[in-house]
């Protein structure tokens, strides 16, 4: 439970920072009493929420995603974005899917809890542009016992950190410039 709360406040505190720059009062978790409350736009907010599967926030199954949260009389929805989806060619970024995401959530009245499925996801490299996938010398992997290479980029590799940064960074930038003075995003986790 308190790894779970750090890592809340970790997000609430970037999301704050994030928030900032748009005079918007940024969510944040407070402590009173002894208690704790999460605040959106200075109110308590509790995340009725739904996650996305992992493999729905594709386009053609988001009037699925969409009809479901109005099924659960949810007010967030917490989506993936996969590097793969915004960085198809190496340096080139299609924002598409994640407009598709936050327009879709501001149509159907949610609040939206990005996850980005960037270098790992259950500790996997599945979700990475194929640029990576196919480039091993330049974006290493982990080795396993017997020498063989998995299926998983090396945390050791800076190459691999720098990738993801680059496209974790122009992530940011885009919402920013997406979500504005909307406020419907609360928060992005990895």
């Amino acid at each position: 439970m308190a790894r779970c709360l750090r890592g809340l406040v970790a997000l609430i505190f970037f999301v704050s920072a994030f928030a900032f720059s748009f005079g918007v009062e940024a969510p944040k978790l407070v402590q009173k009493d002894g208690r704790w409350a999460f605040l959106v736009e200075g109110r308590p907010y509790l995340i009725l929420g739904g996650q996305i599967h992992n493999s729905s926030s594709w386009p053609s199954e988001l009037p699925q995603v969409w009809t479901s949260m109005a099924a659960l009389h949810a007010n967030t929805v917490e989506a993936p974005v996969y590097w793969e989806q915004i960085e198809a060619q190496q340096g080139h970024f299609d924002f598409g899917i994640v407009d598709q995401l936050v327009q879709g959530a501001r149509a159907h009245n949610l609040h939206l809890v990005i996850l980005w499925f960037g270098t790992w996801k259950n500790g996997n490299m599945h979700y990475v542009p194929q640029w990576i996938k196919t480039d091993p010398k330049r974006y290493p992997r982990m080795i396993n016992p017997s020498g063989d290479p998995i299926d998983v980029l090396s945390a050791n590799a800076h190459t691999n950190l720098d990738a993801d940064k680059k496209a974790f960074t122009a992530l940011m930038r885009h919402l920013k410039s997406a979500d504005g003075d909307d406020h419907t995003i609360l928060m992005v986790a990895s």
